[in-house]
């Protein structure tokens, strides 16, 4: 894992190894596939999602069925692995788990720093700050990971505050990067943990609401902000970046509007987005690239995945800070898929479903009454 920090290929790497590791062992294998026998609700409108994907291919301009297949791999592997961990006995992969995010974390503080040495050596020619660009996958999957490594690390040492010690250098760090997005999400996780640590199940709710929300309007927000010449005001103050993605996410707001219901089909934002006006590989917000290209229908499915992906969970009845920590891991992820990555790039779906089993650990690990 702490290669990441270093090539994005190693997050879809890591997460094809623990799958293959799953259902090469017995006692692991068939807690994985016991929902294959009888699945559940998420599973069955996660499926509808990719197959209503895969239908996409057919309308389509590129017709890119070989991405399709390159990112559904990396989905199932993170499913296989989180359902194994969510049922076999996993309370000796704690510490293990604990010193592979602190060995990343270590890694991305001696690159900082350093500037960037290490990475620099086989790099030779690039600035700082493309270096610095550079290891930005890396800081992101650490900003996803660092509530269930939080988690991890108080109830190994018994200390809450080792744990929180932990997320304060996660968020240093992240404010002395390039990268905005790293010390945001780690900031809302916080605010989240507080949230739903002080009113439990109906704060749960509410932020995955608010996220929801928050997601489904970003586009007409960002029309508006368009229409005030917003961006121009970012660009001046904030930086470069966020002018320039206020012009993408009201470009892709008009291009939904022009085919709401369908899409344009899968992965095809990096092709539309060629005609007059600001141009982008991906819409920077997964919930308007998936509009984009899927349309309603696929936004019905992700959404009612989730919802049911949630209430399965609160089904459980978690105490208060595993659903804390739940909802601290879902904020920090829903901040870099809102502002920053593509739904279908290989790397950053794994880096989600590492951090889906890394919170699946830690929940089991938090249930365990202690010895």
């Amino acid at each position: 894992m702490p290669l990441v920090a270093w090539s994005k290929d190693a997050a879809v790497v890591a997460m094809v190894v623990a799958a293959l590791l799953v259902l090469a062992a017995p006692v692991l294998r068939a807690p994985a596939l016991a929902d294959m026998r009888r699945p559940t609700l998420p599973l069955v409108l996660a499926c509808a999602f990719l197959l209503w994907a895969l239908a996409a291919v057919g309308w389509s301009p590129a017709h890119r069925a070989s991405d399709w297949l390159k990112a559904v791999p990396v989905i199932l592997s993170a499913w296989v692995a989180g359902r194994a961990l969510a049922r076999a006995p996993v309370q000796a992969l704690a510490r293990p788990a604990v010193g592979a995010f602190c060995a990343l974390l270590t890694l991305l503080i001696v690159e900082r720093v350093t500037d960037g040495f290490v990475i620099g050596l086989a790099r030779t020619g690039d600035s700082r700050d493309r270096l610095f660009d550079i290891l930005s996958p890396g800081l992101a999957l650490l900003s996803c990971l660092v509530f269930p490594a939080a988690a991890l690390l108080a109830r190994l040492t018994g200390r809450t505050l080792a744990g929180w010690g932990l997320v304060a250098v996660c968020l240093g760090l992240g404010l002395s990067y390039r990268m905005d997005a790293a010390p945001v999400a780690i900031a809302c996780g916080c605010v989240s943990y507080a949230v739903v640590r002080a009113t439990k199940k109906p704060g749960f709710i509410l932020i995955l609401l608010g996220i929801a929300a928050v997601a489904l309007s970003w586009g007409a927000v960002a029309a508006l902000a368009w229409r005030h010449s917003q961006q121009e005001w970012l660009t001046g103050h904030i930086n470069l970046n966020w002018g320039y993605r206020v012009e993408i996410w009201n470009r892709v707001h008009v291009l939904i509007s022009g085919r709401p219901w369908a899409g344009y089909g899968f992965d095809t934002a990096r092709i539309i987005a060629q005609g007059p006006g600001v141009t982008f590989l991906h819409p920077h917000n997964g919930l308007l690239q998936i509009w984009l290209e899927l349309g309603l229908v696929g936004v019905v499915l992700f959404l009612g995945w989730g919802a049911a992906a949630a209430w399965a969970y609160l089904r459980a009845r978690p105490a208060p800070d595993r659903l804390a920590t739940a909802a601290a891991t879902v904020t920090a992820v829903a901040v870099f898929w809102l502002i920053s990555f593509g739904v279908w790039q290989g790397w950053w779906l794994a880096a989600i479903g590492l951090t889906f089993c890394a919170a699946t650990l830690a929940d089991r690990v938090s249930s365990t009454p202690d010895p």
